[in-house]
């Protein structure tokens, strides 16, 4: 039971609070959220007339409207290849609260920066994902609390259970990755490993921003402070991790794949009933069909998820020219638009820590990239040192960024290929395979790793400001200036 708590505050520490805020009203059509099942959940007066309507179709077919206008009214008087639309994902263990904070920092300077900016906000948080875990889903389908409540905790001591079974492999995995991390900064190796990529590959393009400063004392002494109690609580929280946070991670994978089809676009009619009666229907499945047939984004036997029919919308207004930028697990929703969706026109897709793997990037975004060679690619990574010994939750969780812990913990890859292709550990290795796709050339992919400690500077600014140094710094500068994503 002490075991148990430690997790799920350990979670809770990474996913944050999972209430429902309110977005300011200049921003309400710049955000538009998903619940756990991939419809509509509004952030701007929950109770907006929508009803408890269970597929919350109405409400997306009021936001989409509203949005489309403004975003038509943002373009009209753009000339033509400067009708420039950015679309934002963020990744996983984020908290709705720090979604509608990161929209509200960042909209208006997209606004002034010429783009109309629309960010995805998806429920991410651990506590709704642990949720999902023991009382929602079984097996990929959602069931009934019947169903549920009395396997809760057979599924809970199953999971436990294999966390136990997995200490030796999860002590080793954490020790080899401790033990190497500091041999590799300790000897050099990062950095005479990085120069050798960079002189061998000319394609795709790398850049490395250069090391900058070594971490400050301050930094060493607390990072070391970290290492002692909380190094030792570890040795309980690393295979708690790998038995009960890898099945919550199935959970929140599956949270990204429903926003583009959901479980309900897979029955009858898109309404989530397995057969229904026309003439003897009740009021919230007539309700539901008839939000569904009054909404131009809605189409049977499509994928109908929120971000499906967002990026429905989005193709009826001509010359829009599309930034598609996905942090970590929006990486994985970034992946899926472009397979869905090629119809549309990406000026520049960015992929920042990417938590998809590079596999899925070469079978669903790679083939667009080959078709169309004005679009650009960029894969952002944090530095090794910083990617490697990220701690996060005062130090009680095992050490690395969430990258690391996908590779190391979450997921069983079977080839490097399999690994997240966010991390240069992984990416340096694929690197001549996305020199190319079939007999043609990518020369638009470009690779970018940050440095140690080092700082980059915006145009329109006389100050410097830190580059990213942890996992989940990338969302906090403006990944859409070619200062960040690129260089000067």
């Amino acid at each position: 039971m002490i075991t148990r708590f430690i997790l799920i505050g350990m979670l809770l520490a990474l996913g944050g609070c999972s209430s429902l805020p309110e977005l300011e009203e200049k921003a309400r059509y710049h955000q538009i959220a998903a619940n756990t099942n991939g419809n509509f959940l509004s952030l701007y007066h929950p109770d907006n007339g929508t009803g408890n309507v269970r597929h919350q179709q109405c409400g997306l077919n009021q936001h989409l409207e509203g949005m489309i206008s403004r975003i038509s009214t943002h373009l009209s008087n753009k000339a033509e290849g400067e009708k420039k639309v950015l679309i934002s994902i963020h990744g996983g263990l984020n908290s709705i609260k720090a979604n509608v904070k990161r929209v509200e920092k960042h909209y208006e300077d997209a606004v002034d920066d010429g783009y109309y900016p629309v960010f995805i906000s998806w429920r991410s948080g651990a506590a709704t994902t642990l949720k999902d875990r023991y009382f929602v889903v079984r097996n990929g389908v959602d069931r009934s609390l019947w169903n549920t409540v009395p396997s809760a905790p057979f599924y809970l001591a199953s999971d436990l259970l294999s966390g136990v079974a997995a200490i030796p492999e999860s002590f080793w995995d954490q020790g080899a990755n401790f033990t190497r991390s500091h041999y590799n900064r300790f000897t050099g190796f990062y950095e005479k490993d990085i120069e050798h990529r960079l002189n061998d590959f000319n394609k795709p393009n790398i850049y490395y921003t250069q090391k900058g400063d070594e971490k400050s004392g301050g930094e060493q002494f607390m990072y070391a402070v970290r290492q002692v109690i909380p190094g030792v609580l570890r040795l309980i929280s690393t295979p708690l991790v790998e038995g009960v946070a890898d099945k919550a991670w199935d959970v929140m994978l599956r949270r990204a794949k429903i926003l583009m089809y959901r479980q309900s676009d897979l029955t009858y009619r898109g309404i989530g009933r397995w057969a229904v009666d026309e003439n003897n229907i009740d009021d919230e499945t007539k309700v539901i069909m008839e939000c569904e047939q009054a909404s131009p984004y809605f189409v049977e036997g499509k994928p109908n998820g929120m971000v499906a029919q967002l990026l429905r919308a989005l193709s009826a207004e001509e010359g829009v020219q599309i930034t598609l930028v996905g942090h970590s697990m929006g990486a994985i929703i970034a992946n899926d638009i472009v397979n869905e969706f090629p119809e549309l026109a990406y000026e520049r897709i960015i992929h920042m820590a990417a938590a998809d793997s590079i596999r899925n990037f070469m079978d669903k975004t790679m083939p667009y990239l080959a078709e169309h060679p004005e679009t650009e690619f960029y894969n952002l990574m944090l530095h090794p040192v910083n990617e490697d010994q990220e701690q996060s939750a005062f130090g009680l969780a095992p050490e690395g960024s969430l990258l690391v812990w996908i590779d190391h913990l979450l997921e069983n890859p079977e080839t490097t290929l399999d690994r997240v292709a966010g991390r240069w550990e992984n990416a340096k290795w694929a690197a001549p395979l996305l020199t190319s796709y079939g007999d043609k050339p990518l020369d638009n992919v470009h690779l970018k790793l940050f440095g140690l400690r080092q700082t980059l500077q915006y145009e329109d600014s006389t100050k410097s400001v830190a580059e990213p140094r942890e996992h989940g710094d990338f969302g906090d500068h403006k990944f859409w200036r070619q200062a960040f994503y690129w260089h000067y």
